[in-house]
């Protein structure tokens, strides 16, 4: 194998591993300097603070390069006036040299009684009192190394450019995949706690009270028929709904009848969720009912409905009124769609006889 073969595969070795060609010590100064949060380049003639340009153009930026590249030693008025205008320009070189200083130290933001970078020596000039940093620069020979270098990277990509393209669908494919997964599982964890919610708020009884019925034209037949519709409502909610509904009993309601209290009041005092109410009027041989169902919460009525029937079918109203105050509050999702334990069987309007009345729902002269 030649010598060049040789010399060119060590190239080509020592560019794969990132290595400089160049030899130890191959960086030089620039005429780039840095002082606390300034830097100066005295080629492109810029002057920054923090990485901001900072407007400074003229001879007090050039004012500014001349103290910098002093070093911090004395610079005269002399070498400043044959650095700043050439032997054949007459100027009030005074009155300019002073205007370039104000101009420098508001860019720098100093202060010519408390100087923090300028220094006047009286007699003798001026001094650059801030450390500076000389900065490095790569010489053409690391460039150019580094250039290499590149090309010879570009140069492989097309060769494996098939494997990467492949990489980067694998990797976007597993990134789709995970998110999915979790939005998933996001949903499903949701969904688990409604689930959840549903289950424990299916446990626990509804607290209700059915408050006595008003009379709405006085009469004995009126409160009988009231009191034992208040009674038969209460029985066939908790029998119907043993499992959905804490009814509160007849006795503790029956302290509510002709109460002037509001339907909240009731509630707070009975820590109920809903409560039932309504009216009985009777007239000649017929009874007018009205129920309603109450939400205790912002006293809002959830359904409402009325009966009119004759004496003889009044019964039948507490088992219509059981169910549909249980399809009220089911398809509100207050209660399961389905009968409590025990499914009561509507019972079938019939003409009854004297006997298989209660005296307490009607008077014996009314039979």
């Amino acid at each position: 194998m030649s010598d060049d073969t040789t010399r060119t595969g060590q190239s080509e070795s020592e560019a794969e591993t990132g290595r400089e060609l160049a030899p130890a010590g191959s960086q030089t100064a620039s005429n780039s300097y840095r002082f606390e949060n300034f830097e100066i380049d005295c080629a492109r003639l810029e002057l920054r603070r923090h990485g901001l340009k900072i407007h400074l153009k003229g001879r007090p930026f050039t004012l500014l390069a001349v103290l910098v590249e002093s070093e911090g030693q004395i610079v005269t008025r002399e070498q400043l006036r044959a650095r700043l205008w050439s032997p054949d320009t007459h100027v009030d070189f005074d009155a300019n040299l002073t205007t370039a200083f104000c101009t420098l130290r508001r860019a720098l933001g100093d202060s010519s009684k408390e100087s923090r970078f300028i220094e006047t020596i009286p007699g003798q000039g001026y001094r650059f009192i801030e450390p500076v940093v000389r900065l490095k620069i790569r010489t053409p020979a690391m460039q150019t190394s580094a250039d290499a270098a590149s090309v010879l990277s570009i140069n492989r990509v097309p060769a494996n450019s098939e494997s990467h393209d492949s990489n980067d669908l694998r990797r976007k494919i597993l990134v789709a995949a995970c998110c999915a997964a979790a939005l998933v599982a996001v949903i499903a964890g949701f969904g688990y706690r409604h689930v959840l919610s549903v289950r424990a708020a299916s446990t626990q009884p509804v607290r209700l009270a059915v408050l006595p019925f008003t009379e709405i034209a006085a009469g004995s037949e009126a409160e009988l028929i009231a009191d034992g519709l208040h009674d038969a409502i209460i029985t066939g909610l908790a029998n119907r709904y043993t499992s959905q509904f804490a009814v509160i009993c007849r006795t503790t309601s029956m302290r509510y009848k002709h109460t002037d209290e509001t339907v909240q009041q009731i509630a707070r005092e009975l820590s109920v969720d809903y409560i039932v109410e309504g009216s009985v009027q009777t007239e000649h041989d017929r009874t007018h009912i009205a129920v309603r169902l109450v939400r205790a919460e912002d006293q809002s009525q959830l359904w409402a409905d009325s009966y009119d029937r004759p004496f003889q079918d009044v019964i039948s109203v507490e088992s219509e009124v059981a169910d549909q105050i249980g399809a009220a509050l089911s398809l509100r999702g207050v209660i399961p769609a389905t009968v409590g334990t025990r499914a009561i069987s509507p019972v079938t309007p019939c003409k009854p006889t004297a006997a298989a009345i209660p005296s307490a729902f009607f008077p014996l002269s009314s039979v």
